[in-house]
């Protein structure tokens, strides 16, 4: 009878259900172009696929991350001249359904860097020759999900795939913060004299 057990544990731990869950989404993007909708994006810049994991709205991009969200899951990657070609294997552990999000940023850093134009694409629709909506697919899944833009015989306008969605917000330099404790501490001073 232990024999049994024994060897009934060990088929369990080996089986492919203790296995992560994944997907292989080849993902396609173009035309992608610079906040003036018509300078391509450089080769190498910044590219992310961001799974909304806590289904509470996709964060929004600062300088210092892709998403201001620590619950979304994002995978980075670079992009060529104006177009996106990339296989990402994403693991779909928990997150089968939720909603993807693809942004691209005017820069070639490993963030997107204070002051950065960036784009985003999402849909729920099947469109641009994908295989799924911009959902997580199921596991086991192996197939494209495109973003294209008239110019590459897509469904969007061009002036989608510019990078004007927004601009990443400015980080305050060192000596703004000591200009902001300096005032902080004369108002304490200050209201503890009248006091």
């Amino acid at each position: 009878m232990k024999k049994i057990l024994s060897v009934a544990l060990v088929a369990l731990a080996l089986s492919p259900a203790a296995a992560f869950a994944t997907a292989t989404v080849n993902l396609g993007a173009g035309f992608l172009t610079k906040a003036d909708g018509t300078t391509p994006l450089p080769a190498s810049s910044l590219a992310a696929l961001v799974i909304d994991a806590n289904m509470n709205g996709f964060g929004t991009p600062t300088a210092a991350a892709i998403s201001d969200d620590s619950g979304d899951v994002v995978y980075s990657f670079t992009s060529f001249e104006g177009e996106i070609a990339a296989p990402l294997v994403i693991d779909v552990t928990g997150l089968i359904g939720k909603q993807m999000k693809l942004y691209w940023f005017d820069t070639t850093g490993s963030t997107p860097g204070a002051g950065t134009d960036y784009g985003m694409y999402r849909t729920d629709l099947v469109q641009d020759f994908s295989d799924t909506a911009w959902v997580v697919p199921a596991d086991q899944f192996n197939g494209a999900l495109n973003f294209l833009t008239e110019s590459y015989g897509g469904a969007s306008s061009d002036s989608a795939g510019a990078a004007t969605a927004g601009t990443t917000p400015e980080v305050p330099e060192p000596a703004s913060f000591a200009v902001l404790a300096l005032g902080a501490t004369a108002l304490v001073a200050r209201r503890r004299r009248q006091a």
